[in-house]
């Protein structure tokens, strides 16, 4: 009898450890694993003004946000980044003793024209520059003029259209104006233009001087109207100054010239152009219909040539010792640091 009580206790004792294992397991099982931290997006590419809101899951803790580049790009205490000007810079969040990181690119595009005048059957082609996104063109009016998916742009009828490039939801827009086709000189018309000149009857029946068929003059021997730069690309440093020219053939329209960003870079009506800020631009000068362009790059200047310009401007002094130099010098010292 004492043996069998032992022995009934010892399953007891045994079904209660296996009660307590299983009662273990199944909670542990139902307790769920805990979840990984994780940052995303990973990488971004932004354009100059744009924002982004990145996003961390599975944190336990607060999430503290930092940039290594704040010129670049900004990120605020939300994970909200804010792109400031072309570059990269690296967002990293800290959480739960892990650092995350996200790549953020920042573009600066420009459209090559604000503005085409082109006739009707003609083409135009227009680019962006400054970014390596896909570019997505529209026209507004695509009655007056149609644009293709690589910014060719052509002439339906007389009107206005608005052409407009998106890159990563950012617009940029060319207003493009089409005229009606040119028409051939009148001269001779009616048989009123003979070779001789009198009264314009020379020509079998009367109908055709030597000018061309029924007395109406063609278009042989006139000059095509055009305007060139003697620049297609300037490359600047901030306070500089450059001086474009201009040729114009087959036309003697008035010159009128225009800047794509004035922040950037602007232009007198003699083409002298003032590098304002970092960035690019482009200078369009137009003689009537006819155009021609110039990419203008702006660059923050260097600090030795900052210093060796601040020492030119204070001129040295009676004694050889750097001076203060003229007043005139000193007026410029604001330009130099872009005040």
């Amino acid at each position: 009898m004492k043996q069998n009580g032992k022995r009934g206790f010892g399953i007891a004792k045994c079904a209660g450890a296996l009660l307590v294992l299983v009662f273990l397991l199944l909670t542990g099982m139902a307790r769920p694993a805990q979840a990984a931290v994780r940052l995303s997006p990973k990488s971004v590419t932004l354009i100059k003004g744009q924002t982004q809101v990145l996003k961390v899951t599975g944190a336990k803790e607060k999430v503290t946000w930092s940039t290594n580049n704040p010129d670049v790009a900004g990120v605020s205490s939300s994970g909200k980044v804010t792109a400031k000007k072309k570059g990269s810079a690296t967002i990293t969040a800290a959480a739960d003793g892990e650092k995350l990181t996200c790549r953020v690119t920042v573009e600066e595009p420009y459209i090559s024209h604000t503005s085409r005048t082109i006739k009707v059957g003609g083409t135009a082609v227009l680019k962006v520059y400054g970014t390596s996104q896909k570019v997505t063109w529209a026209s507004s009016a695509k009655t007056v003029a149609t644009v293709t998916q690589a910014g060719k742009v052509t002439g339906k009828k007389k009107g206005t259209s608005t052409i407009t490039a998106t890159v990563l939801g950012k617009k940029f827009t060319c207003k493009v104006t089409v005229e009606a086709e040119g028409k051939s000189g009148k001269s001779g018309s009616s048989g009123k233009s003979g070779s001789s000149g009198s009264s314009g009857k020379s020509g079998s029946s009367g109908k055709s001087g030597s000018s061309g068929s029924s007395g109406k003059s063609g278009k042989s021997g006139s000059t095509a109207k055009k305007v060139t730069l003697d620049r297609k690309t300037v490359t600047l440093t901030t306070g500089e100054t450059a001086e474009l020219k201009a040729t114009r053939t087959g036309t003697t329209a008035k010159l009128v010239w225009s800047s794509s960003d004035k922040s950037v870079a602007t232009v007198t009506q003699s083409g002298k152009i003032t590098a304002k800020g970092a960035g690019k631009a482009v200078i369009t000068v137009k003689a009537g219909t006819v155009e021609a362009t110039c990419r203008v790059t702006v660059k923050e200047p260097e600090i030795a040539d900052m210093i060796g310009q601040l020492l030119e401007l204070l001129g040295e002094g009676s004694s050889g010792k750097p001076g203060i130099g003229t007043l005139g010098n000193l007026g410029n010292l604001g330009s130099l640091f872009g005040l």
